[in-house]
């Protein structure tokens, strides 16, 4: 047997998905001996027995050596399932009897799927008188075949094979002596199967950034991309590739100057359009998805896709983040990704506006559309907290810098001097408080005829989160050595804006030395005493220290998405602790629990820790 690229038959060999490969069905006479009554068998790939495998599908026969011979070679086809080949004094029988036509048939099957065995009838020359193949002299006969394009990843990576033999009944005669009639099994044949070595790689100009810190662009600019295909392959040629790349929106793709070019020689660029080698398609209901295809690679070669874009203010996306991938190889479905690229728009205030198309009026009059805008609270709001995300995102898209910036010491501040204008207000630093960012307007007045600049007075929304420890039943006052005393810490999560990218929520207690955490009696329930799922937190129940390096004996971190969508959510964390030989030299059993937040929720630095160091439970001990 081989695949379609080995010159020589062997006992083994290995196709990709999709692929076909042939098998040799070969027989030859001795020296001193010669063979009549010739029927060559196979029952495809049926030689796995308890072993996992994959079979084929037949293609054609071949029997044109055998005609050049002289020999009237009839192939007979078998749709029987479990064919048992079986022979004996009177010749072949059963499932071998090629004369019973419930079994087989000359006629060749509409569907070569179900096709189970083949046989080819030798028995008689083109004159119709019997064919006797004579000593040294050999006819075969070729089986064509196509590997599955369905078979499932794993089985490939666990390298099942399709197991195969053939059978061959021969009259043959040695040396003169008698004639003896037998059916023989060749020794076995195996096929390995695997998916095509590709490779898809992705670069841009300008060049990409990183996730962290993407590659700042502006309105207008120009982003080339560059996707390379390679076929890995030493020794197959992959044909019918395509390549499928979803560009942001945000981006104008300038279909008619797409480029391809072999090789690593950018400056022998031809346009896609004008190629019958590659052609590139736009999805009808997604402009942004192009599939790209690839009549065929040699081996080891390489093809360049050069994709020009520019970007707009008409998408939705600021941040560009783009990937290609191979979709298909040989007409089986095949995925693997190239590297991502990264870009963002690189924003100032008014192409901030700009860029929501709500905020744009009929000819662009940005002023009274905005001024409409911010009539309704909902929407003022939604505006307010996006343009607060922008302006404290890490790098910042819009470049801005404040208008004012005071120190508050008191629960208010003022602010003077200050234009007219719309204006954003956002809390920093040195605050217990999480603010939600408001706004407000400073614009002249008209009163019985008379204009005027009036003060504005702003309140910050805010909500403060807090932490209190109790003891659960403080029935005895007294403990001693080994008694466990049941704390309940309770706090409230902090209420974070839908855009903030600082979003923390922890709890956490450090034990006196006098008191031993029960680590598998820690329990987190919502007011109600509803047990919180415990996808939605991390416990540490091991010692360790804070991100303000706070030494904690265990400590609860909430995911991110639990406490966005709780607010305001009153938290009840309930441990054990048992009283040990060390709270004898103390006089108070004392704990300090905490909880730890981002009260700027646009600044990870703003990380803070509120401690109950004004709690504490002192008890007396019996002795």
């Amino acid at each position: 047997m081989k695949n379609q690229q080995e010159l020589k038959y062997t006992a083994s060999t290995e196709v990709l998905t999709g692929d076909s490969y042939s098998y040799r069905l070969h027989y030859s006479s001795q020296d001193t001996a010669k063979a009549n009554n010739l029927v060559l068998f196979d029952v495809l790939e049926n030689n796995a027995g308890e072993r996992e495998h994959w079979k084929g599908t037949l293609q054609s026969v071949d029997v044109s050596s055998a005609l050049r011979k002289g020999v009237d070679a009839k192939v007979l086809y078998s749709m029987k399932k479990d064919i048992i080949l079986s022979h004996d004094d009177a010749g072949l029988k059963g499932d071998a009897n090629i004369e019973d036509e419930t079994i087989w048939s000359a006629e060749k099957p509409a569907d070569m799927s179900k096709v189970t065995a083949v046989a080819i009838d030798m028995r008689n020359t083109v004159e119709g008188t019997p064919f006797v193949l004579e000593s040294q002299q050999q006819v075969f006969a070729i089986l064509h075949m196509k590997a599955p394009i369905d078979i499932i990843k794993q089985d490939m990576e666990k390298k099942i094979l399709a197991y195969n033999t053939s059978w061959v009944n021969a009259n043959t005669q040695v040396s003169n002596v008698e004639w003896q009639d037998s059916l023989l099994e060749t020794t076995e044949t195996t096929v390995a199967i695997r998916e095509p070595e590709m490779e898809i790689h992705k670069t841009s100009t300008p060049a990409s950034g990183t996730q962290d810190h993407p590659t700042k662009v502006k309105k207008h600019d120009e982003i080339n991309y560059d996707i390379s295909v390679k076929n890995g392959e030493t020794s197959f040629l992959l044909n019918a590739i395509k390549v499928e790349d979803i560009l942001p929106s945000g981006l104008d793709i300038q279909l008619d100057a797409i480029a391809w070019y072999l090789g690593n020689d950018s400056t022998k660029q031809q346009l896609v359009k004008d190629s019958q080698f590659v052609e590139v398609m736009q999805d009808a209901k997604n402009k942004q998805k192009l599939i790209f295809t690839i009549e065929a690679l040699q081996v080891e070669q390489e093809l360049h896709f050069v994709i020009p874009t520019k970007v707009t203010d008409n998408g939705d996306d600021t941040l560009f983040v783009n990937t290609a991938k191979i979709i298909e190889v040989h007409q089986h479905s095949f995925e693997k990704e190239s590297e991502t690229t990264y870009h963002e728009l690189d924003i100032t205030t008014a192409d901030f506006l700009f860029y929501y198309p709500s905020y744009i009026g009929e000819n662009h009059e940005v002023t009274t559309e905005f001024k409409n805008l911010l009539e309704d609270v909902e929407t003022a709001k939604s505006f307010y907290e996006k343009m607060a995300a922008e302006i404290h995102r890490s790098p910042s898209t819009i470049a801005i810098t404040a208008a004012k910036t005071a120190t508050a010491s008191a629960p208010s501040v003022t602010l003077t001097d200050i234009g007219l204008g719309y204006y954003l207000i956002c809390a920093k630093h040195g605050v217990e408080q999480v603010y939600t960012p408001t706004g407000f307007n400073i614009a002249p007045v008209e009163e019985e005829g008379t204009w005027s600049v009036n003060d504005q007075t702003v309140t910050m929304k805010s909500s403060t989160p807090t932490i209190v420890k109790t003891v659960i039943d403080p029935t005895d006052t007294t403990v001693a050595i080994t008694d466990s005393v049941c704390y309940q810490l309770t706090a409230q999560i902090p209420t974070y804006l839908e855009d903030a990218s600082a979003i923390t929520f922890a709890i956490g207690d450090k034990l006196s030395e006098g008191l031993t955490l029960k680590p598998d009696t820690i329990a987190v329930k919502d007011a109600s005493g509803k047990e919180i799922a415990a996808t939605n937190y991390d416990v540490k129940k091991d010692p360790g220290k804070t991100a303000k390096l706070t030494d904690y004996t265990f400590e609860i971190v909430f995911k991110e998405a639990y406490i966005k969508t709780n607010p305001m959510l009153n938290v009840q964390v309930t441990y054990d602790a048992e009283v040990n030989d060390k709270a004898l030299t103390m006089d108070a059993l004392k704990n300090i629990a905490y909880i730890g937040y981002n009260h700027d929720p646009y600044d990870i630095q703003s990380y803070k820790e509120k401690t109950t160091e004004n709690w504490y439970i002192l008890m007396g001990l019996r002795y």
